[in-house]
């Protein structure tokens, strides 16, 4: 059976990381992942425990050296990256090509609104709906030959809240979405992570820069 791991670095002063726990555990569960939820990101200092799929949450929250180093390894080996909303708030530019997108700030006030969902054809999107949403608004640079799934419409252009990528061997997709309730009992997040988790799982040999461009930007 596929596995799949939900890792929390950090605390919930910020984000509602423990509630987000939950769902991602029951989602990737729902898509018959054999799913356990770890405080920390210690598994990743031995990337050989580091398969199938990894949720990453973090708020508040650093990977120490060696935690980077293995979730790099693991990835570019084969594992799934599921990165979620905070995730991309990066100390420094070291993760940025693995994640795909780095936190650049939240925008012009309101740091927060009610925004139309608009998609790109993805396996991360099929079947997803165009929707609503009321949720925390981030500003993203994006990485080269990275795909944008899914974006709002912003004063400044098109804000982007999903992306996807191969990294090495493993597939990586960045989830904007999260950062409290509103976010998991919004249906079609909900069939965005359960694609994204199928997606993930799925064997790859692609290269970085090898998936079709699809970035809408």
């Amino acid at each position: 059976m596929a596995t799949a791991t939900v890792m929390l670095v950090g605390d919930d002063v910020y984000e509602d990381l423990f509630g987000a726990g939950v769902e991602l555990q029951a989602l990737l569960a729902e898509e018959g992942l054999a799913t356990r939820v770890r405080i920390g990101a210690g598994a990743l200092r031995d990337a050989q425990t580091a398969d199938g799929v990894i949720a990453l949450y973090r708020a508040a929250g650093e990977l120490d050296d060696a935690e980077r180093r293995g979730l790099e390894e693991a990835v570019s080996g084969g594992a799934g990256l599921l990165a979620v909303h905070s995730t991309a708030y990066l100390e420094d530019d070291e993760l940025a090509p693995v994640i795909g997108a780095r936190y650049v700030d939240h925008g012009p006030r309101p740091h927060e609104s009610r925004f139309a969902v608009q998609l790109a054809p993805h396996p991360v999107t099929a079947g997803v709906a165009p929707f609503q949403l009321e949720h925390e608004h981030y500003r993203l640079a994006v990485q080269p030959g990275v795909d944008v799934l899914a974006w709002r419409e912003a004063p400044y252009g098109r804000e982007p809240l999903v992306t996807a990528h191969s990294y090495g061997r493993g597939r990586v997709c960045y989830l904007q979405f999260g950062h409290d309730l509103r976010a998991w009992g919004e249906p079609e997040v909900r069939r965005l992570v359960t694609n994204a988790a199928r997606w993930l799982a799925a064997p790859t040999t692609t290269r970085p820069n090898d998936a079709e461009d699809t970035n809408p930007l």
